[in-house]
C-alpha cells in the first residue's frame, strides 16, 4: 500500500482541523487493519474492493465515499485487475476541537 501525507505548512497562519492523504492498494493485495480515535471519510478515485468495517464486507468502486466513525476497525482488498486509489480525511471528534 501507497501512502502519502501532506501535511499543511502554515503559512497562512490557519491551521486547519483535519489532515488528509491520497493511497493506493495494488491489485490483488489489501491494506493494513486500521483503527483510531480519529472520524475518516474515503473517497475512491479509482478500482474496486471490498471495505470490511468491524467483521462486515461493503463492495465499493470509483465515485464511492466512505465515512468511517471514531474507533471502527476497517481494511480494504483490492479485488479489481486495477490500483485502488482512494483520498482520505481525518479529523477529532467534534468535541476535541479547540474553537
Amino acid at each position: 500500500m501507497l501512502l502519502r501525507l501532506v501535511e499543511f505548512d502554515g503559512q497562512t497562519g490557519a491551521t486547519p482541523p483535519f489532515k488528509a492523504s491520497r493511497f493506493v492498494v495494488p491489485a490483488g493485495a489489501t491494506s493494513n487493519e486500521d483503527r483510531h480515535d480519529v472520524c475518516e471519510v474515503w473517497m475512491v478515485a479509482s478500482g474496486e474492493g471490498e471495505v470490511l468495517v468491524d467483521g462486515r464486507s461493503l463492495s465499493v468502486r470509483a465515485g464511492d465515499v466512505l465515512l468511517f466513525v471514531s474507533n471502527e476497525v476497517h481494511q480494504v482488498r483490492n479485488t479489481g485487475p486495477d490500483p485502488f486509489e482512494a483520498f482520505s480525511v481525518w479529523w477529532p471528534p467534534r468535541q476535541a476541537w479547540d474553537v
